[in-house]
Order: structure tokens, then sequence, then C-alpha cells
């Protein structure tokens, strides 16, 4: 379901094109760099998913039998009539590339971005059917040629996605990069790290969910809940974050709507906590449970605990009113893994504890 109206390139291209200058942004499709011998050496993917022919740029340095060296995401920024920049994205360097294919060790994409001082990748366009890249990699920089205007290799909507290898797992797991490079996620089957987000990405990613209708398809949903969350619960995001699919149903009859289940956790103090939970339907409607936030005890001589378990040493005793950063719910020790009903809880004074999730208020509940 594509959720961006794409550029009308024809239009645009026959509306900019002078007898003295090319004037618009690089034409879509897939472009080649090749050797003085004819052998390839680089690939560049234009794709325009956005409302203002900004389209991404993706650069793939490649090996002799067409495997990536290196690549580069990122999004043309128009400086003049055909000339642009790259100034923020992804990059997968030559080591990260090994990592991927052969080594399956951990890695994690390099952002850079002009903001923070770093450099851009510059592009130049002499006519519709080339490219020519400088300030990036040896392997990057150069002419490029067009060859094909369908680009099959990323038929986008919304996001980036790209298949890489992860350590010790036997199958691929997937990248997916939102628009602008504002969210990255790591999917290994359900679960799905946030690698970064943007601070303001809420307000740039605007455009992209603007004219959403709802969709039953997890990716688009887990970016959607994602968006949701940099809006109204910016703080859930900070520090790592997973995003877990747990459970996807339909209801009967004309009315009824596909329902994607998305439990967000963070890893504290080396437990699994659980931080919110949102039901993302077909058409859009999220129902969206916070877990974690300012709370406090409910009940007189409550006791928190070392432990999310009734056997573990009591910390303290403590009555209704008595204030409490609620981080979130866990799993009972020792008891059922999929049953979060155990609050974990930070004092005033900055001491962790549980206290069993019944007792506390000022947030909702697992």
């Amino acid at each position: 379901m594509s959720m961006m109206k794409k550029v009308a390139y024809g239009a645009l291209l026959g509306a900019l094109v002078t007898a003295t200058a090319f004037a618009a942004p690089p034409t879509e499709g897939i472009y080649v760099k090749r050797a003085a011998d004819g052998t390839l050496q680089a690939r560049a993917t234009v794709v325009d998913i956005s409302h203002y022919g900004a389209p991404h740029i993706v650069l793939e340095g490649l090996t002799p039998d067409n495997q990536d060296l290196e690549k580069v995401v990122t999004v043309y920024s128009w400086k003049t009539d055909n000339a642009g920049a790259g100034e923020r994205g992804l990059r997968f360097t030559k080591e990260d590339a090994e990592l991927m294919q052969y080594v399956g060790s951990p890695f994690t994409p390099k952002r850079f971005s002009t903001a923070t001082g770093q450099e851009q990748v510059t592009f130049f366009v002499p006519s519709a059917t080339e490219l020519r890249v400088t300030d990036s990699s040896e392997l990057l920089n150069g002419s490029y040629t067009l060859v094909e205007k369908e680009t099959g290799y990323y038929p986008l909507a919304n996001y980036y996605d790209l298949w890489v290898s992860r350590p010790g797992a036997d199958q691929k797991s997937e990248l997916l990069m939102e628009q602008w490079g504002g969210v990255m996620l790591c999917k290994q089957g359900q679960v799905y790290d946030v690698l970064h987000t943007d601070k303001q990405y809420a307000e740039i990613s605007r455009p992209v969910w603007e004219d959403f209708q709802g969709s039953a398809e997890t990716d688009t949903n887990v970016l959607y809940l994602h968006r949701y969350m940099a809006a109204n619960a910016p703080a859930l995001l900070e520090g790592e974050t997973q995003i877990r699919m747990t459970d996807f149903y339909s209801g009967e009859g004309a009315e009824a709507r596909t329902t994607t289940v998305l439990c967000v956790q963070k890893t504290i103090n080396d437990k699994d906590v659980r931080v919110a939970k949102a039901d993302v339907m077909d058409n859009g409607e999220i129902i969206f449970k916070r877990y974690a936030g300012q709370g406090a005890i409910k009940g007189e001589q409550v006791r928190m605990r070392a432990e999310p378990s009734t056997k573990a040493r009591i910390v303290s005793e403590q009555d209704t009113g008595f204030p409490l950063d609620i981080q979130g719910f866990v799993a009972e020790q020792g008891g059922d893994a999929a049953n979060y009903n155990w609050a974990m809880v930070k004092a005033p004074g900055g001491q962790y504890g549980y206290v069993f999730g019944n007792f506390v208020s000022g947030v909702e509940k697992p």
C-alpha cells in the first residue's frame, strides 16, 4: 500500500530542461559506474518517496561479483539547478559490509549529518541520464550512467527494506529506514530494535503520515507506532528500545478490523521491561497504553522487594501516595515469562525495587 504520491517526473523534467542547463534532481532509476575496462564498480539507485522532488539515493560500491563493499543511503537536497548534496543519511562502510556478509558480528550503520559537522555527499546532475558523485569514498566517487528507470530492487512506499546478516542467526534480518532516515529499525523475526531516531523526527515525518489511512502490514504499523510515540511519548524512545509484535488478529463482520498488537520494551538492570503496548488497527486507529511514568503506591504497608517475587527480600514498606518513578512492568521471577505483573520502580532516593502491579497507580497495567 503506497503512502506517498510519486512526483510526476516526466512533467517535471519537461518543464525544467532548458537549452543551457539541465535543471532537476536526478531522474529516478538505477545508475552504474564502470571502470575503463567495463567492470562494474558501483551502483546508484535513485527513488523519489517524498512530495518535494527530494529523492533518496543509495550508493553501493561493488565487488567484481556484484557484492556490496560499502553503501551510503541519503536524501538529495537541491542546491542549484543541477547540483545537490546528501546532507544526512547512513553509511555502511567496507568493514560493515564484511561483518554483514561474512563474519556475522554486530554492527550499526554510521549516521552522518551536516548539522553535527560531518561531511556531506555532493551530487552533480549534468543531464537526465547522468549523475556525478564527489566527497564520498574513492569507490563511490565518479560518474554514473542511467541504465534502468525501474528501481525494482527498491519498490518503496514509505521505508527502505534492506536485508543484512545478524550474529548467531541462520536467517538474515531486515533494516527498515523510514522517510528521510529519521528512524532506523532492525527487524529480527517479530522484534524491532530502534537503532536511532532524529530528534526532530515527529515534525519532519509529518508529511509522510498525513494521508495515512491505515494498514494491516506489520512493518508499516511498527513505523506508524514509532511515529506516534515520537510525537506523544518521546521519553519512552530514549535509550535502547524494542518494539515486539505479540499478536495479530481479525474480527468478524463488516465493521471488523485487523489489529496488530505491539509491545514496547527496554532492558533495564538486565531485565526485560515492558513500557507500553499498542493495538494498531488497519484503519489507522491506535489504542495506546503507557506502562511507565510517574506514579505512586496504592495501599497500606505495601512491600517493595529486591526482585519481582513474593519470596524476594523486602526493601521497604510504603503507604498510599508514596511517589515512584515507574520504569515499566516485568515478569515474576521464576513465573510465567509472558505475565508482566510486577512494576519495576525507582524510589525518590534512587533505589530500584519491585512492587506487585495491583499496588501502584498513575500508569496503566499490562
